[in-house]
């Protein structure tokens, strides 16, 4: 070591190490404590040596701590014979080129990767702050670390206009939890619109959940009213919508405008089991789009009758609403250029069968009862 790198080395390194100033570090290990400590510092943390690689680092200066009691020892005449024989041992050992066993190495390169990966993270979570504090004004709270990070991969893609909705989305949200579409500005024509033309806003924007049976599978049925849950529908089933498909910004449409609501199907445990899009048309008619399901292709029956539950559910939803059901048609532009749809459908017999059984009834209220089975009051959000 070259007396400019030492002076560096010690007066940098060892000093914020707190290990002592005159340790000599073995040649074999000094690249590794120099990168680990640094690495360390860098992730806010301590700069210290685990202690596996403590020992090795600081071993001459505590073999000559060592040797200067067991010389005391001798000339107050209170050695033992054992003290003799180990400072003469100490004495003949080579006061550099310490050696370095294998796995004292492999403990430092080991330190030294995970040092790496912990300081990578801060980093990534610091600059994820950056990127939502950039587009919102502030992070997000209660939302998972590993969330944080997707949706801000995803903010990445959105250019001014796009943040905008979803500042005004997030904002909404906070302010007035499930309530949020009705106070965002865009929203407010198109509402005032569709109570003049007869529609049940409150119906329309704040449906009863539905818990029922479906394939021997109790599921809870009801529309998404956390955005956050909205901006997650492509990435549950792996569709255009994720972040980073080629329409990953509907979903922000989805979660911004009155005229569009997204509906999801859970489980017992509060698992995305499927998904259903619908809105308004222009023509105050109720529209239908794909239903996706996650389930394995050998649960064919259990899929078809959550998708028959959720079809069931809509036609009695549109009656209250006061809009009959229809197979085609378009739902009026709210966020401009942001909606995708990949093509509305023909609503099934059991979404037509329970419009028509509602509609001659005029009496729907037991079918929209909560049922006994108890739930948590917010849907976990379901791994990936």
């Amino acid at each position: 070591m070259n007396d400019e790198y030492q002076t560096i080395f010690r007066s940098r390194i060892l000093a914020r190490s707190r290990l002592p100033s005159d340790c000599d570090v073995p040649e074999k290990l000094r690249p590794w404590v120099t990168r680990l400590l640094r690495l360390r510092r860098q992730a806010g943390d301590a700069a210290t040596l685990p202690k596996s690689l403590r020992k090795p680092v600081t071993r001459l200066q505590r073999e000559a701590r060592e040797e200067k009691y067991l010389r005391r020892r001798i000339e107050t005449g209170n050695a033992t014979d054992g003290m003799r024989s180990r400072l003469a041992w100490l004495q003949q050992r080579p006061k550099s080129a310490v050696e370095v066993p294998d796995q004292v190495l492999r403990k430092a390169q080991e330190s030294f990767l995970t040092a790496a990966f912990r300081g990578l993270d801060k980093v990534l979570t610091k600059a994820t702050k950056g990127v939502w504090r950039s587009a919102i004004g502030c992070v997000p709270a209660g939302i998972p670390p590993a969330r944080i990070e997707s949706y801000a991969y995803w903010i990445l893609h959105m250019d001014d206009d796009e943040k905008c909705i979803l500042r005004e989305v997030f904002h909404g949200w906070s302010r007035h939890a499930k309530d949020y579409k009705r106070y965002l500005p865009a929203n407010w024509n198109w509402l005032k619109r569709a109570r003049g033309r007869g529609l049940d806003v409150a119906v329309w924007l704040d449906p009863s959940s539905l818990i029922t049976v479906a394939g021997q599978r109790t599921i809870r049925i009801e529309v998404v009213r956390n955005p956050f849950e909205v901006f997650l529908m492509g990435e549950y089933f792996d569709t255009c919508l994720g972040f980073g498909g080629c329409n990953e910004m509907s979903p922000l449409a989805n979660a911004h405008d009155a005229n569009k609501q997204v509906i999801f199907v859970y489980d017992e445990r509060g698992r995305v089991l499927a998904r259903q899009i619908v809105a308004v048309s222009s023509a105050d008619q109720m529209l239908c789009y794909n239903c996706y399901a996650n389930l394995p292709s050998a649960q064919s029956a259990a899929r078809d009758a959550i998708i028959n539950a959720v079809a069931t559910w809509c036609g009695r939803w549109a009656f209250r609403i006061g809009i009959p059901l229809a197979d085609q048609g378009e739902p009026d532009e709210i966020t401009k250029d942001l909606w995708y749809d990949d093509g509305e459908l023909d609503w099934s017999d059991n979404a037509k069968k329970a419009w028509d059984d509602a509609a001659r009834s005029h009496d729907d209220h037991e079918a929209w009862s909560e049922s006994p089975v108890e739930y948590n009051s917010e849907p976990v959000m379901a791994s990936i």
